[in-house]
């Protein structure tokens, strides 16, 4: 299954019934690759989306339709635990994770420790798990790009100066405690409050007990 985030509104393409109570969400089912693609085409170009869940036969792979529909890039971020707070940022207002695409050669592991370093100015993260792959596009010039981004919990000392990437539109680094999340995930990107809330909240919580 893949779910798929544009304009904060989802497209999930799966082989298999979702629960028939996602309210909001229209449901599509097609059996070929050409009606997957022009159902995911329309749906890109509306200008008022509504999440969208299209149940593919099991003859067409999902891979071959992304591939039609979409150009990948991959990237990779991290969600630095430090002492009993995590590490957050303002990107174009907006909170976010610190992330940023593969350079060549890279795998997402070292990705994901670069961007964090060079977003927020933190020194020597450590990664200590995987979180859940989150997907979005956007639109770029005439091709739409499908963006998979891998990500991994981490952890760092404390004892630094924050430093902004402004260059990547980064007006603040921040450390969060447990009592701002619920603040922090309602008004973050929704593929990370979907996708990663769950898991995030329970490394943080093995993190207290393990203290």
């Amino acid at each position: 299954m893949y779910k798929v985030f544009c304009d904060n509104f989802f497209l999930c393409l799966s082989k298999q019934s979702l629960p028939a109570d996602r309210k909001g969400v229209k449901v599509l089912k097609t059996n070929t690759i050409n009606q997957a693609v022009e159902l995911i085409n329309s749906w890109l170009e509306l200008p008022d989306k509504n999440d969208l869940d299209i149940f593919i036969d099991e003859s067409v792979s999902i891979e071959t339709v992304l591939s039609r529909v979409f150009k990948r890039r991959y990237a990779a971020g991290g969600v630095v635990l430090i002492e009993n707070k995590m590490l957050t940022i303002i990107r174009n207002t907006i909170p976010d994770l610190p992330k940023g695409h593969l350079d060549k050669g890279e795998i997402s592991e070292q990705a994901a420790l670069r961007e964090v370093s060079e977003e927020t100015g933190i020194k020597k993260p450590e990664i200590i798990s995987s979180l859940p792959t989150t997907y979005h596009c956007y639109k770029l010039g005439n091709a739409w790009i499908l963006k998979e981004t891998s990500w991994y919990i981490m952890r760092c000392e404390a004892g630094f100066t924050f430093v902004p990437q402004l260059d990547e539109g980064i007006t603040a680094v921040e450390l969060i405690s447990e009592k701002d999340f619920d603040a922090f995930f309602l008004t973050t990107y929704r593929s990370i409050h979907e996708e990663l809330e769950i898991d995030i909240r329970k490394q943080f919580s093995l993190k207290q007990q393990n203290k």
